[in-house]
């Protein structure tokens, strides 16, 4: 099991991404999703002043994450979709289960004055009368931590693993956020979330990695409630909706050699970031990504805590590196290795 301090402390990251290579200086792909998961676990049912990683808890989730991870959108039959579907609500009742146990624990210890994670956050709003609405109930706080859950462990570990292919294929970028980083942040501790507006190199190339990766290349669908007309386009009623993010992100009228990687792009001459209206990885307006703020952070502190502490490289420096993705629920890289030595 892994240990680690509060979330929100900068150590706690630090702590998890200084594990996630394996003893021959290889970045293996579960482990980066321990990275995520353990983010999350911490976050929204944190396990009082410390976290502990269990091995148990992993297995858990590895089954419900794998599941979600090799569904593949576009070869799914309909002869098999029984059995999907099965498959998917057996993993996803584990879950529910887990953390309905989670939420019980909470309310039998919750003390208003020891505020630690989301769970308590929802205790707080759910016994103040002005909070008290129509959709603020167990069951609402339920979902969006299984939503969290469930798109937050293999979306993280999936954009880290583009974050580490563009890395390794433009040295001279990696080298810039870690000068960055060293400057801002010295050699004696972890990158912290209030490190952020400081780093604007090292955000503005997370930034390009989210455009050009494009984890995500349509939204989840939408239903129009009513007739509608956009931009000259009829959209009936009822009209089932998949806004394509990718064609945002490598539109030709926003951006300036859209398939060229730049982090440039998003920075003014003071060294600003610019742009950003029109990165939408997480989409955009009410219907948005719920967990985008969260996910923006713990990408953040993982990406730039790794950068920090290790130098990124090609196992083989004459290998021409795949960007074509393999699209599943998510568009994953295609398989490669690179080599992680410590700075």
């Amino acid at each position: 099991m892994y240990y680690s301090a509060p979330v929100f402390d900068g150590e706690f990251t630090g702590r998890v991404v200084i594990n996630t290579t394996n003893s021959e200086g290889f970045i293996d792909r579960f482990i980066t999703k321990h990275a995520g998961y353990t983010f999350l676990k911490r976050f929204q049912i944190g396990r009082h002043e410390y976290f502990v990683f269990e091995i148990n808890d992993t297995q858990r989730t590895r089954k419900i994450s794998k599941e979600i991870e090799d569904f593949d959108i576009k070869n799914l039959k309909l002869d098999s979709e029984k059995d999907n579907l099965k498959v998917r609500r057996d993993a996803f009742s584990t879950l529910k289960k887990y953390i309905e146990k989670h939420i019980t624990e909470h309310r039998e210890s919750f003390d208003p004055e020891n505020i630690k994670d989301f769970i308590d956050m929802y205790l707080v709003a759910e016994k103040d009368e002005s909070e008290r609405t129509s959709v603020l109930n167990e069951a609402a706080a339920l979902s969006l931590i299984m939503d969290m859950f469930a798109a937050g462990t293999d979306t993280t570990a999936t954009t880290l693993d583009w974050s580490f292919l563009w890395m390794i294929q433009y040295p001279d970028v990696q080298k810039r956020c870690q000068e960055e980083i060293t400057k801002v942040i010295g050699p004696g501790r972890m990158v912290r979330l209030s490190d952020r507006r400081h780093l604007s190199y090292t955000e503005a190339t997370f930034m390009e990695i989210h455009r050009l990766s494009n984890t995500a290349i349509f939204t989840i669908p939408h239903t129009a409630v009513c007739d509608t007309t956009i931009n000259g386009f009829k959209i009936p009623k009822n009209t089932i909706i998949v806004p394509n993010l990718i064609s945002v992100h490598l539109d030709e009228t926003i951006w300036r050699d859209p398939k060229e990687f730049n982090p440039g792009r998003f920075l003014n001459q003071s060294n600003d970031i610019i742009n950003k209206e029109y990165l939408i990885p997480f989409s955009s307006g009410p219907r948005a990504c719920p967990g985008e703020s969260l996910a923006r952070s713990e990408l953040f502190l993982i990406f730039s805590n790794l950068l920090h502490r290790f130098e990124f490289s090609k196992v083989d420096p004459d290998e021409i590196l795949s960007f074509e993705g393999i699209t599943g629920v998510t568009t994953t890289p295609s398989p490669y290795r690179l080599k992680a030595d410590l700075r």
